[in-house]
């Protein structure tokens, strides 16, 4: 279904309601990202981690969520920020290629609707495309970096994880 708007004597333009994106917009550091409403599962309070040796890095480690084993991102070190938890420390649960994946962002700020495309991508070089920066969003003159979820967990493609019995 699509929706005719006309502004003056311009031809009426066809806006598609698919053309809206929903974001949960979050900080890791100074930078605020943002993931497709879509794929996260929950917003959640950290909990316990544990550590497994050989894991690759940023990630943290895994923990039980609801009987399932999920291993937890840390976006802070994926992207080589210093590691930092406060009290505003959320864990974004997301469904991925691989499965349920937590990921370790310093707060969430809300759910926005981003109306039209996204913006392209900066072109930072190749260590920039391991954050999986999909797309740019603008609110209010603060820019919103939109990652894919499967780029942002690949570090956990190789993990096999079982099901806590």
């Amino acid at each position: 279904m699509s929706l005719k708007l006309a502004i003056g004597r311009e031809e009426p333009k066809e806006v598609r309601r698919t053309d809206v994106r929903n974001l949960v917009r979050f900080y890791v550091g100074e930078t605020c990202y943002a993931f497709d409403v879509g794929a996260v599962e929950e917003v959640a309070n950290p909990t316990t981690i544990t550590s497994l040796p050989g894991m690759a890095g940023g990630v943290a480690g895994v923990t039980d969520h609801r009987g399932r084993v999920i291993p937890v991102v840390d976006l802070r070190a994926r992207f080589g920020l210093p590691l930092s938890m406060t009290r505003q420390t959320k864990w974004v649960l997301m469904r991925s290629t691989y499965g349920l994946v937590g990921f370790i962002v310093d707060r969430v700020v809300d759910v926005v609707a981003a109306h039209g495309p996204l913006g392209a991508p900066p072109q930072l070089g190749a260590a920039e495309a391991t954050r999986g920066i999909t797309g740019v969003a603008s609110f209010d003159g603060l820019l919103v970096f939109v990652l894919d979820e499967d780029t942002a967990a690949s570090v956990v493609a190789n993990l096999s994880l079982p099901d806590v019995t």
